[in-house]
């Protein structure tokens, strides 16, 4: 599994252990700003995904954390510089759910993380639950879902049905779906500032 943060992620890295709150989310808004502007899907910038999703979930009245969740919760692919311009893009699943997850794990309550975490697998449970759903999808979604393991099994869907987070995680994926729309004008992402810090302060009084 090739799934290596690149050099520029790991000095974010590194950068995040040592920062105040208000420093710890511009380094964040910085590093998408600077990565964010390749295509993972076929229609939006990768930046453009993560901001259609957090708006959706701020029309959703979400609170903050979910909020949160929704705009990091695809940090994983740019942590490890994936996009569809690379000749091998979507040859291989690099796991970005948890490339993500692990990343911000030392920042955030498990309330933002596992439902990063489970955003992939909730796919791969509704596509198993409904084929309307599977048809659904963007290209490049379905074409992950195949390698992110299809659909599951009864085991998986039993063990996946009492995770306390799945609820969460279904959420984050209808917003995930519906956050691919070519040059839809939401909030420019600076205007989460606030939001991330509220999160990351919430965490260090935990």
């Amino acid at each position: 599994m090739n799934s290596h943060l690149t050099a520029e992620a790991l000095l974010l890295k590194d950068q995040l252990a040592c920062s105040t709150p208000d420093i710890f989310s511009e380094l964040i808004i910085n590093y998408y700003i600077k990565h964010g502007y390749t295509n993972y899907d076929e229609s939006v910038t990768q930046i453009d995904h993560s901001l259609q999703t957090a708006n959706l979930a701020s029309l959703d009245n979400a609170g903050n954390e979910m909020i949160v969740t929704a705009l990091l919760h695809d940090m994983g692919h740019i942590l490890i510089d994936e996009f569809n311009g690379k000749k091998d893009f979507l040859n291989e699943d690099r796991l970005h759910e948890f490339v993500g997850a692990n990343f911000l794990s030392d920042y955030f309550p498990l309330s933002i993380i596992e439902p990063i975490k489970l955003h992939v697998p909730a796919k791969r449970y509704l596509c198993t639950k409904y084929e309307s759903y599977y048809r659904s999808l963007s290209t490049a979604s379905q074409r992950s879902f195949e390698l992110q393991g299809g659909k599951m099994n009864i085991n998986e869907l039993e063990i996946l049905e009492k995770n306390k987070y799945l609820e969460p995680a279904i959420k984050l994926r209808e917003w995930d779906d519906l956050a691919k729309i070519k040059d839809l004008k939401v909030k420019d992402i600076n205007e989460y500032k606030s939001c991330i810090e509220i999160t990351r302060l919430n965490t260090s009084n935990n």
